[in-house]
């Protein structure tokens, strides 16, 4: 597996007795107050067949409100959310890290996030987007393109995990897939404020608002 998430997941404060008795009662919950045929997370709309069928990590859910896997495979629309997913969760680290600390031979360059796309977009993002681009042709594509024709392989497995966070069992595996997915979606959506936070407010950089107490534009 490849891991690369700021925030790894952490086991429910609940334990023992108490996990026995609360979540049998949140899945009988969510069972009873849906219809059969139904999306878990969206009890009026019907149910996406590909991801109840899926046994991916977070296909529990039943989300895809606009029904994308029922032409999509949804083995390649995992393998697009996985990358996005570990790309979010790294610019997330780096919009916050970019602020604290520069690299010597980085001195000068912006340190907001606007500031340094547009003052590196002609160098190293060039260089970025030629080497994931150069991965993306050797071997991402092809590595998809085998998961959708039923290789086996899991969408977003690249053998690549050198802190053996992948876990030895099922269970550890479905648990860090899914914490995985869970933070990249929440660095998605983060990135997104990030970036319309900062346009708003004049290239204030979010931690600069956060010290100043800015929280509105």
């Amino acid at each position: 597996m490849f891991v690369v998430t700021p925030f790894v997941g952490r086991r429910s404060a609940v334990r023992g007795a108490a996990a026995q008795t609360v979540r049998p009662w949140r899945m009988q919950a969510a069972s009873e107050s849906t219809p059969a045929g139904n999306s878990r997370s969206i009890p009026f709309a019907p149910a996406p067949a590909a991801v109840r069928g899926s046994g991916l990590a977070g296909a529990e859910a039943e989300f895809d409100p606009l029904q994308l896997t029922s032409v999509i495979p949804i083995s390649w629309m995992r393998e697009s959310e996985t990358k996005h997913c570990r790309i979010a969760m790294l610019a997330f680290l780096g919009t916050l890290a970019q602020q604290a600390y520069q690299f010597p031979w980085y001195k000068g360059a912006p340190t907001t996030l606007v500031g340094a796309h547009d003052h590196f977009v002609t160098t190293a993002l060039a260089q970025i987007l030629l080497f994931t681009s150069a991965f993306e042709v050797v071997a991402g594509v092809p590595a998809a393109i085998q998961t959708v024709q039923g290789s086996g392989r899991l969408p977003g497995y690249y053998g690549f995990d050198p802190m053996g966070l992948w876990g030895k069992d099922e269970a550890s595996r479905k648990k860090m897939e899914l914490s995985e997915l869970k933070n990249g979606r929440m660095a998605m959506i983060a990135m997104l404020a990030f970036w319309h936070q900062e346009v708003l407010s004049g290239g204030m950089g979010v931690v600069e608002q956060l010290v100043k107490g800015k929280f509105t534009p």
